[in-house]
């Protein structure tokens, strides 16, 4: 499983390189071979939409996969654009949507099961998820769904804040050091407990929102990261 240090360096990825190794070693350590994330601003489809993925699918796989209107028609990318969330597939899902055909294409590159995490900004327009897929039914037993759930949600927000910050430019900023020690008591608290996905209005600490607004964070983990990568507090 995945420990906090892994977490923050996959976090901490300076370039899309890296971030694929270090994902695809997260899921790896996870059981699940391949994984994929992608970022998307703007409506998918749109002249002015912008996208950048990352991930370890099969070079077949991806020349497959290049058609928009083919992966339109496919269930979980349709529910990852439609809500924030966890979803999970297995041949049902394709079954159940009327699209088997899709599944029993890309079963024959590995991707068979999985499930992915989707985390949407509609007042920026944005959309991230990421997902880990393999050939293996995903585990029965409510417990170890969940755990995998979690485990998931972690990588996600880290890996959202890496990607984010690779494709915008950093922003240079200076905080008082009231607000770097708000950051790093809020850095202790998320990686103790586990948090991951705490958004920024929902903490009290005035001092934390008032840093994590100057470096542009939205989340508890993205203000961390940019404070660590920034060199304003330490790791």
């Amino acid at each position: 499983m995945l420990d906090y240090r892994q977490l923050i360096e996959l976090g901490l990825s300076p370039d899309v390189d890296t971030l694929t190794a270090r994902a695809t070693a997260a899921a790896e350590s996870l059981g699940f071979g391949l994984c994929s994330g992608l970022l998307i601003r703007g409506r998918l489809g749109s002249p002015n939409a912008a996208l950048k993925a990352f991930g370890n699918p099969p070079d077949a796989y991806l020349e497959h996969s290049k058609s928009l209107d083919e992966g339109l028609r496919d269930p979980m990318l349709t529910n990852l654009l439609a809500r924030p969330g966890h979803i999970a597939y297995g041949q049902q899902l394709y079954v159940e949507a009327g699209v088997p055909d899709l599944w029993d294409c890309q079963a024959g590159f590995g991707y068979r099961n999985g499930m992915s995490y989707s985390v949407h900004h509609p007042s920026m327009a944005d959309v991230f998820f990421f997902g880990f897929d393999g050939p293996d039914a995903l585990p029965a037993a409510p417990a170890r769904f969940l755990e995998l759930q979690a485990a998931l949600t972690m990588i996600t927000v880290h890996a959202q804040s890496a990607l984010t910050r690779i494709v915008d430019k950093p922003v240079q900023v200076e905080l008082a050091t009231t607000e770097r020690e708000a950051l790093q008591v809020v850095g202790a608290t998320v990686y103790t407990q586990r948090g991951s996905h705490v958004l920024v209005e929902r903490l009290r600490d005035p001092r934390f929102k008032s840093a994590a607004q100057k470096i542009g964070a939205r989340t508890a983990t993205d203000a961390v990261l940019r404070a660590i990568d920034g060199g304003l507090i330490h790791r």
